[in-house]
């Protein structure tokens, strides 16, 4: 089926998912993500995405294979799971929006890669205080002060300063820290792992 037919994608989606239904990994389109728990599993799982793949007639282009890959707006490599650096460093040049709606636009860029970023919900609360009483149209320019400048700059420094979100470790114990505020609600699921 040729690309640009309006349900080309989800076509293909479908039978990417039925060819690959029972293999532990993750497609979407013609993107494949093979992850496993230790290296012999992952070649393992390899030989059988391979072999499904081989019985369909499909093809793999081998200089796409890669170790570290950009996939839904995250670089995913063997250390962890971090934003795109395109991404960040659009977010981290973007100019003081100037209406309600271009500040919205911002803030739901920067909220795409809220949980890379720690107290993102204080670091904003200036920001949502600027366009909560306007309507979605309103074209009034925004009222700027020290507080709220300094609240963007921070937010867009933060991006920049993204966490790195390691692969959860099968062996570690999890703990859930939860908090709330008059400003934002969180939690974090976090993992001890003895030092190596």
């Amino acid at each position: 089926m040729p690309f640009g037919l309006r349900n080309a994608g989800q076509t293909f989606q479908r039978f990417i998912d039925e060819t690959l239904c029972g293999i532990p990994c993750f497609a979407y389109l013609d993107d494949i993500l093979v992850a496993s728990s230790d290296e012999q599993s992952h070649l393992s799982d390899l030989q059988k995405v391979y072999k499904r793949l081989n019985e369909r007639g499909l093809v793999l282009n081998t200089n796409k294979c890669v170790r570290e890959l950009l996939f839904l707006g995250c670089l995913i490599s063997s250390e962890g799971i971090k934003p795109d650096p395109n991404k960040v460093l659009a977010l981290a040049n973007y100019p003081k929006p100037t209406t309600p709606r271009a500040l919205r636009r911002f803030l739901a860029m920067v909220n795409f890669y809220r949980r890379f970023i720690p107290h993102a919900a204080s670091q904003q609360a200036e920001l949502y205080d600027l366009v909560k009483n306007r309507k979605k149209n309103d074209s009034k320019p925004l009222q700027w002060n020290e507080v709220t400048n300094q609240a963007f700059e921070t937010c867009k420094d933060s991006i920049s300063k993204a966490a790195l979100l390691a692969h959860p470790h099968p062996d570690g114990k999890l703990a859930l820290f939860v908090d709330a505020s008059d400003v934002g609600i969180g939690a974090v699921l976090q993992q001890q792992v003895a030092a190596i």
